[in-house]
């Protein structure tokens, strides 16, 4: 049996009430049927859900929505100024060099066991390696300044090796990224 079009004209469906008996078995259910079986569930039920306050979720990633900015820094870090650079020790070392500076220039007090101890681990690095730390470790400062307060507080020491250790993954991922892409370039020029 072929199913007849419905026309959205009301004149006709006035002159087919005779034959609504046939037409109600070929009909599809009316629309408030059909949203009625969406719903699932009384009008009572969603009213009494929709009066009781919601909960606001407080997530854990709010420390690292704090991070992001150190995140950021590593990022620039990794490809404008040392594609590997290893933060913990960067930061060891700047601050290092920033005490023999300010010991050079008269402002830092210290003991003569701090002078000689900072003095060994200083001598073994040339004067170019000392200069890319310096100018790494004022780079880094600049692009993420929430570190010189992370550097200064004694503690808050686990929560700035915590930042550098993801600072050292996220530099080993970019280096990683970049290296990936340029497989297919290396190929190029190799033929």
């Amino acid at each position: 049996m072929a199913r007849r079009k419905r026309s959205p004209s009301l004149s006709q469906s006035e002159n087919s009430d005779s034959s609504s008996d046939l037409d109600n078995s070929r009909r599809s259910p009316s629309p408030t049927h059909k949203n009625a079986k969406k719903r699932g569930r009384s009008r009572k039920s969603v009213q009494s859900r929709d009066a009781t306050p919601k909960k606001v979720k407080i997530s854990k990633d709010t420390d690292e929505d704090l991070d992001e900015e150190y995140f950021a820094a590593a990022r620039a870090m990794t490809r404008c100024y040392d594609l590997f650079c290893k933060v913990e020790k960067l930061i060891k070392i700047g601050c290092l060099l920033q005490q023999d500076e300010a010991a050079d220039k008269g402002d830092l007090e210290e003991d003569e066991a701090d002078k000689v101890s900072r003095k060994k681990r200083l001598e073994g690095l040339s004067t170019y390696v000392r200069d890319r730390y310096k100018r790494n470790y004022h780079q880094l400062l600049q692009l993420a300044p929430g570190l010189r307060a992370l550097i200064n507080n004694k503690n808050k020491s686990k929560q700035l090796a915590r930042i550098a250790r993801k600072m050292n993954g996220i530099i080993s991922a970019m280096r990683s990224d970049d290296s990936t892409r340029l497989k297919s370039q290396i190929g190029h020029y190799a033929v």
